[in-house]
């Protein structure tokens, strides 16, 4: 997507994909949530699940038909980007062929950043179910209704990205967002501590696990603009394929670390994990690229 549109429309088109793809989400979660409730009585709890996968798999190799449409467009500029000599023996040094690659210490910032932040989501995300139906005690449609409704939530959230974006800047937006969705961690921690004076527990988790969905991820397009312009095209392939990894492994290992302290029984450890891991990447965030944004637009207007 960022190799066809211009820099002016980038935001907006990242809204609007992050849209589409979280309403489809939505309908993703009430599909999990409600098939096995409405299929468990005539096909036992087993067997609805199995069905439920199954739609989702089904949907999943429809995705294909229109990422097999793609067509990659030729570069008008001829020129061959220039890695830093330093970057190039790095690169030879474990058989890597980088040559494309203009910016490796932007690089490493955003896979620096991004790596904590998949950390700390990976102790508590993957896991929201079982913090759900064990340390909740929520039936299966009371899960799905709640993460139909953070992917709702956060379907009309991302549409006020370019809004945020044009009041406070690209930098400034990501980082008070995901600021803001940190209270909101604690929030679902101690849901059974604070249920007792407020409401039940299962409501105030659930509230507040959307509005920690819409927070934190409201910036998302602008986030996903922003580390593209960063780059050259040239090397958005491989920044991108070493984000993921990152992100991949780290959030992998969070899971891994999250599950055994839920397994003890310890279900405020793993969100405090989470929170503190998402305010380090956020304030990184904000060290490495504060100052790049002016840039930007300088080099944009020169």
């Amino acid at each position: 997507m960022a190799e066809n549109s211009a820099p002016r429309e980038r935001v907006h088109l990242f809204s609007v994909g992050s849209t589409l793809s979280t309403g489809a989400a939505m309908g993703g979660s009430l599909l999990a949530g409600f098939v096995p409730l409405w299929f468990s009585p005539a096909l036992g709890k087993v067997a609805a699940y199995r069905w439920a996968a199954s739609v989702g798999i089904v949907f999943w190799f429809f995705s294909l038909i229109p990422a097999w449409m793609l067509r990659q467009y030729p570069r008008d500029v001829a020129e061959e980007p220039i890695m830093p000599n330093q970057s190039r023996r790095t690169a030879r040094l474990f058989g890597l062929r980088w040559g494309s690659i203009r910016n490796p210490l932007l690089i490493a910032k955003l896979v620096i950043s991004g790596t904590m932040l998949s950390f700390g989501a990976g102790f508590v995300v993957p896991l929201f179910n079982v913090f759900f139906q064990e340390g909740l005690h929520a039936q299966d449609h009371q899960i799905g209704l709640t993460f139909a409704s953070g992917s709702g939530i956060l379907a009309m959230a991302t549409l006020l990205a370019p809004f945020l974006h044009e009041r406070l800047g690209k930098v400034p937006a990501i980082v008070l967002s995901r600021l803001a969705s940190v209270p909101f961690i604690l929030v679902i921690a101690f849901a059974q501590d604070i249920g007792p004076y407020l409401a039940p527990a299962l409501s105030i988790a659930g509230i507040a696990y959307v509005l920690r969905v819409g927070l934190m991820n409201v910036a998302a397009p602008i986030a996903s603009a922003f580390s593209m312009e960063l780059l050259d095209e040239t090397e958005r392939g491989t920044a991108t394929g070493l984000q993921m990894t990152g992100s991949g492994i780290a959030g992998a290992l969070g899971s891994y670390l999250g599950s055994l302290l839920m397994a003890a029984g310890d279900y405020h450890a793993p969100f405090g994990a989470m929170a503190a891991l998402y305010l380090v990447s956020t304030g990184l965030f904000w060290i490495f690229f504060r100052r790049e944004e002016k840039r930007l637009a300088v080099a944009t207007s020169a």
